[in-house]
This record gives structure tokens, sequence and C-alpha cells, in this order.
């Protein structure tokens, strides 16, 4: 399956609209366009001089319609802008990666269960898969942009407050070639490797709403959060991917 949303008018459901907004004017519009061809000039107008109890409740119910017609006409226009500006803040909306030419496909295998196993199941078939003609990148991730990550408490090792506890971020277990797959520009620092396995120093990569949040700002490359279980150093600064809200918003995750 491919990865994002792409955002753009459905083309039949715009024709239906379009065909049901013509059809309701063209009803709606007939039966008065009939009647006032039918109209007594001479009727209507000793009626309207002699200003008559009927003509009276005629031209008040006239009113109300009328009324009624520009009250919901204001509610359509104000929606219809509504939308329009919805669309066009989605279309200029940066996702924090690039889709083009991404492919993801889910990758299960219930005879690999144990973790050694599941690393060697990766490992095998990234390789087949970067040998691929064509492929520039591969990588796999517990989760892709848009799908709700991991939701965990993480605590700084290097200038911890009391404030620091009970805070969240979001998570996702990544291997390399992830990041460059979906193209999320580094900022600082550097993407994982080959190199980090189990047995090297754990480390991990951080975002740059993350490191606004819980950092103000400062340099990180270098400290450490105690996250998952364990501490990991911080080792590169990524660009935001935008996830599904974890009660964090849509960006506050390391990756």
């Amino acid at each position: 399956f491919q990865v994002g949303y792409p955002i753009a008018l459905d083309a039949p459901v715009l024709g239906l609209s379009l065909a049901l907004a013509l059809a309701t004017s063209v009803a709606f519009g007939l039966v008065p366009a009939l009647q006032a061809s039918r109209v007594d000039v001479q009727a209507t107008l000793a009626e309207s001089g002699t200003r008559s109890v009927a003509g009276g409740r005629g031209r008040w119910s006239r009113r109300v319609l009328v009324a009624a017609a520009v009250a919901l006409g204001v509610v359509l226009l104000v929606g219809a802008g509504l939308l329009v500006r919805t669309f066009v803040h989605l279309k200029s909306l940066s996702p924090g990666f690039d889709p083009a030419g991404v492919t993801a496909v889910s990758l299960q295998d219930k005879r690999y269960e144990d973790p050694v196993q599941v690393n060697r199941l990766f490992a095998a078939t990234l390789a087949n898969i970067r040998r691929q003609p064509g492929v520039e990148a591969a990588g796999v991730a517990l989760g892709l942009p848009y799908t709700r990550l991991l939701n965990m408490g993480f605590t700084r090792v290097e200038g911890a407050t009391p404030d620091d506890k009970g805070a969240m971020t979001n998570l996702s277990y990544i291997t390399p070639g992830y990041m460059e797959a979906l193209r999320i520009p580094l900022r600082k620092g550097r993407l994982f490797s080959d190199a980090d396995q189990a047995a090297s120093v754990p480390v991990a990569i951080v975002n740059e709403e993350f490191v606004r949040r819980y950092y103000k700002e400062q340099d990180v490359i270098g400290l450490h959060i105690r996250v998952a279980g364990g501490v990991r150093e911080v080792v590169g600064v990524v660009g935001n991917a935008r996830a599904s809200s974890s009660g964090l918003g849509g960006d506050g995750s390391p990756l």
C-alpha cells in the first residue's frame, strides 16, 4: 500500500453535488416562475390598493420564505468558504516526508517470534529489497507516518527536574534506511547505521518538536534519555513527520 493520504476532491461526488444543486435550483425556481406567469395584474393591483387582509397574509408568508431562503443561503456560503479554506490548508500542509515513489508492505510471519529470528528476518528481507533495480532505500519501522505510535513515558538523564515526572512521548522502532526511504530531513547529528546493533551503545533519534518541547531548542546531541526501560544516547535530530495523535499532538515523538 502507498504511504500518505493524497488530498483531492472526489470527481464523482463533486459531479453529483453539482447535479443535485442544479436540479434543486430548477425545481424550486420553476414553481414560482409558473405562478408569476399566471398572475392577474389587475387583481393584484386591486388587492394592493385596498390592503385586504388576504393580501397582507400573502405578503407576510412570502417575506418569511424570502428571509428563510436568505438565511439558508448565508449558512451554505459560510460552510462552502470553510470547506475551501480547509482544503487549501490541507493541500499546503507539509507531512514532513516525501511519499513520492514510496511503497509500504506489512512484514509479518508467525514463524519468527524470537527477537533474534525477527532481526534476521528483517535483515534478509531488507537485503533482498535493496538489491532490486530502482530501489534507492529500504527500512523497517514499527509504525508509518499518520499512524499511532507507542505512547510512553520518558525522563531526561542530564538536567532532569521534578517537572520531568509524567513526561510522555511517541516512540517508534526503526532500522537504518527508514529515514532515507521517506526522505525525512536530517537536521543535526547522524541517522542510524548498520553499526547500531544490540551489543552497541543504545541510541535514539528525536525530531524537532521533541527538542522544542522538552529541551527548549538546546543542542541535544550526546545527551541521554531514559525510555523503553533503558538509557539511550541521542545521536540525531530530524524533521517532524506527522503521526496520528496519541494525546501529544501530531509531531511530538522521537523516531
